[in-house]
């Protein structure tokens, strides 16, 4: 066992991003199991690229479909299957990644870039957190 002598009652938490527009640099993406919702997700770790918050991550979350979501109708008429791949696909669209019906890589998102939409969403837990809202190209 290793003995950390940090007081951690020193660090300062982290505060979210204000609202809006950022250029973003995919710096990691993973395929991973959605922890309750029983969805595989992609999980996107994203650096804020400009003088305003140069360097300041943000960490998104692509779930896609699972068994019984094209049964899911949703109140647009999608299918909850379809909604989620749109999701996926206006990421991949706005980053430049290609894709075919055969599928894509998700190593393909890490270094491009492009404009994501933050907006501000308290948690249950009371806490503020950033929420990416929409993918756009450069």
């Amino acid at each position: 066992m290793s003995m950390i002598n940090f007081n951690l009652d020193d660090g300062k938490e982290r505060q979210p991003l204000p609202a809006g527009d950022y250029h973003i640099k995919v710096s990691q993406s993973d395929l991973r199991p959605s922890d309750g919702q029983k969805r595989p997700r992609i999980v996107i770790g994203l650096e804020v690229i400009g003088p305003a918050s140069e360097g300041f991550m943000l960490f998104t979350g692509l779930s896609l479909p699972k068994e019984g979501d094209e049964e899911h109708v949703l109140n647009d008429g999608r299918t909850m299957h379809e909604f989620l791949l749109s999701l996926v696909k206006e990421a991949a669209i706005a980053l430049g990644v290609d894709y075919s019906k055969k599928g894509f890589n998700t190593d393909d998102f890490i270094g491009r870039e492009s404009i994501v939409s933050v907006a501000l969403q308290t948690g249950d837990d009371g806490v503020e957190r950033n929420n990416v809202t929409r993918w756009r190209a450069l």
